[in-house]
């Protein structure tokens, strides 16, 4: 274990790594020859080399957050059991052959993958047959190629897929687990760090497609004198707080490559200012916590005028900014509920104000706050699709957007109601 400005501690660490997306891993430690009034809590770090002295191994944590220690007995022999309750990223590397650590090129990148958290959106169905015997044979399947440019002359392509994990769990019972993978075999002059960058956006682009949270939980990367593997947040795995299906995906499976082929440029032109006013967008619909209606629709209202700033007008009232943003990137739907007031009642704008005001009881008509947050939704969301240059066909399993021609009459009664209530 080590910490800045104090010395080493030997310790005992024993890791249990997941297999799916669903699982987090765990860790215990324990910190030998050390009483517990030694250790302070706090941020700290474990680094680990081969046992057998080989130095070919490397075990590295970072960011690890110490809550408590605890004495195991009256001698120091017996050490302190440590309680952690964080790590950041969990680094294991195996050099091949006669490549020591001490050596510090790892040569060239041979192969890398990012494992995602849980995704079907995307995934090619796969025909699975069995025979009299009760053997699975799997017919392979052509994998989506998801285009992203690195810059304006290089682009990467990531290629979606589903990766298996066999446990041999006694000589008669076999399981596998099934990880949605962003795969990457054709390797640029990139370095790992823009490629992961590209793997992160490629996600974002993904979230906003599926309508569904994908983040990255390991990175497993293979060059040619070592394999290493990092795990990020290992005890507590970043993952979607909603069904996958819940409202249906937002871009069609069928034009997925087409979406991230459109996408690409614009993403690419964009300076970091934007992106980040995108990403803000895209976690305002899809939040990496639970959190109540009210402030899920705060958060996106929030995000609309960080987009209307930066694409509308960057001055001036925000309905000016927001008409300016729909007239320089006209949005691909229509009938909902307007975001300003009119003669027919009030607008979206007018329960945003509500909310942050804290004047909720007894304001709202039955209804009308989980229509709203759903219509605001589709506006962030398909202003977000004009800016990126993609106008998505209508799909008979987008749940929420089918919902608006049949809501039409509710929103109008709802408006009036709330009109009258003010």
């Amino acid at each position: 274990m080590r910490r800045v400005g104090e010395h080493d501690v030997l310790c005992d660490v024993r890791v249990w790594l997941p297999t799916s997306p669903h699982e987090d891993g765990r860790i215990e430690a324990v910190a030998m020859g050390v009483g517990a009034s030694r250790l302070t809590t706090g941020l700290v770090s474990f680094v680990g080399a081969d046992p057998a002295g080989h130095s070919r191994f490397r075990f590295e944590a970072r960011e690890v957050l110490i809550r408590q220690s605890q004495s195991r007995g009256k001698r120091l022999m017996g050490g302190a059991k440590l309680t952690l309750s964080h790590v950041g990223t969990l680094l294991i590397e195996h050099r091949r052959g006669n490549q020591a650590i001490e050596v510090q090129s790892l040569g060239s990148l041979r192969y890398i993958k990012y494992v995602l958290s849980n995704l079907s959106y995307g995934i090619p169905h796969q025909n699975v047959t069995s025979d009299y015997k009760g053997n699975r044979t799997v017919e392979p399947v052509t994998s989506r190629i998801l285009s992203l440019n690195l810059d304006n002359s290089c682009a990467v392509n990531f290629s979606l897929e589903r990766h298996w994990t066999w446990m041999h769990e006694s000589d008669i019972q076999i399981s596998a687990a099934g990880n949605t993978v962003l795969s990457l075999s054709e390797i640029s002059d990139s370095s790992i760090e823009d490629l992961t960058v590209l793997a992160e956006d490629t996600c974002l682009m993904l979230t906003l497609a599926a309508r569904h949270l994908v983040v990255i939980h390991s990175i497993d990367s293979h060059w040619e004198h070592a394999s290493r593997t990092e795990w990020r947040n290992l005890l507590h795995r970043l993952r979607a707080v909603t069904e996958e299906e819940a409202c249906g995906p937002l871009v069609s499976a069928d034009e997925l490559e087409q979406y991230f082929n459109e996408v690409s440029q614009r993403w690419c032109d964009l300076d970091a200012g934007r992106r980040d006013a995108i990403r803000v967008a895209i976690y305002s619909i899809h939040p990496f916590s639970e959190r109540s209606m009210e402030a899920g629709f705060l958060a996106m209202f929030s995000a609309l005028e960080g987009l209307a700033k930066r694409w509308g007008k960057d001055s001036g009232y925000l309905r000016i900014k927001i008409d300016a943003l729909f007239q320089n990137h006209p949005i691909s739907i229509g009938g909902l509920w307007p975001l300003f007031d009119s003669s027919d009642g009030v607008g979206l704008y007018w329960i945003r104000n509500e909310l942050a005001h804290g004047h909720m009881a007894g304001r709202f008509v039955d209804g009308a706050l989980a229509l709203a947050h759903d219509h605001l939704q589709l506006w962030l969301e398909f202003s977000l699709l004009a800016i990126l240059g993609h106008t998505p066909k209508a799909g008979s399993r987008d749940w929420l957007r089918d919902q608006v021609p049949k809501q039409r009459a509710d929103v109008l009664r709802m408006r009036g109601v709330l009109a009258r209530n003010t």
